[in-house]
């Protein structure tokens, strides 16, 4: 698990690749929805498999289409901004048995605080934000992606 420090080291991003939000699939008659990050500067693509909720969380976020109540990854984006913090990235760093495993990163005066996430939550956070956060995906990551 990653610590809080003064500073972040700089040297994680060596071994990263920018990515975007690509795409989703959202199908009704499947358990798995499928999200994908495309690379920035390139054609590779993770392909993510998420819930159906998680699926349409993220759904209605790109379409702007209003919710009746705030989703979980609106809370975290409330609750940093209204704690007086801000978020700089997001970081999908491994994948161990099917499931892939990310950080938010998040600032606070000179302190530098990394939360586990769901990549999937992850993603949402980071299209929530204005301007949305980056998206970092190891490198070993794609060269094993299904």
């Amino acid at each position: 698990m990653a610590k809080r420090t003064k500073t972040r080291s700089t040297e994680w991003k060596k071994s990263t690749v920018p990515m975007e939000f690509g795409r989703i699939l959202i199908t009704e008659s499947g358990i798995h929805q499928s999200l994908f990050l495309r690379e920035v500067e390139g054609k590779r693509e993770l392909p993510i498999f998420i819930s159906f909720l998680e699926a349409v969380g993220i759904e209605r976020k790109l379409r702007k289409l209003p919710a009746r109540r705030p989703f979980t990854h609106d809370l975290l984006c409330e609750a940093v901004k209204e704690l007086g913090g801000r978020f700089l990235d997001v970081h999908i760093y491994d994948f161990l048995n099917g499931t892939y495993f990310a950080r938010i990163w998040i600032k606070k005066k000179e302190i530098c605080i990394p939360l586990e996430s769901r990549p999937s939550d992850a993603v949402a956070v980071a299209l929530t934000c204005r301007p949305p956060l980056q998206i970092f995906v190891e490198e070993k990551l794609l060269r094993v992606a299904p």
